[in-house]
């Protein structure tokens, strides 16, 4: 087993976005093995949780290997995911339905994702 680490970060929803990102969430549970985190396999766990009236949503999870090589595997390989959640998060990178924007500006997808990192408190793998 290498290295496994965490990530948890917490962001503010975009004003009328709250249900759009419950959908989208909602269809996580129901893809089963098309799910496009089936897709990256050295995750172990993603959740999201949305909080405080509908108004912040945190993510969640446990990986193998660095945060940089984590985010390079979602880019490469489920961009379009990363867009359908986090777009609804405040301060994302635009994609006003391009493919080629959002997640897949990787530079600026990484500096949004870092921004929002609350640093864990305790860590646990067996």
């Amino acid at each position: 087993m290498g290295v496994q680490t965490a990530i948890t970060a917490i962001n503010r929803i975009k004003p009328g976005r709250s249900q759009h990102l419950r959908a989208v969430l909602g269809q996580f549970t129901t893809l089963g093995p098309d799910s496009p985190i089936n897709l990256i396999s050295t995750i172990h766990f993603a959740r999201w949780v949305v909080l405080n009236e509908r108004r912040r949503v945190i993510f969640a999870s446990n990986y193998d290997g660095s945060l940089e090589s984590y985010m390079d595997d979602f880019i490469d390989k489920v961009y379009w995911g990363l867009n359908a959640v986090f777009s609804n998060g405040a301060g994302y990178p635009k994609t006003r339905g391009r493919p080629l924007c959002g997640a897949r500006n990787d530079q600026a997808f990484k500096v949004y994702l870092r921004a929002r990192q609350g640093p864990p408190q305790v860590g646990y793998a067996a």
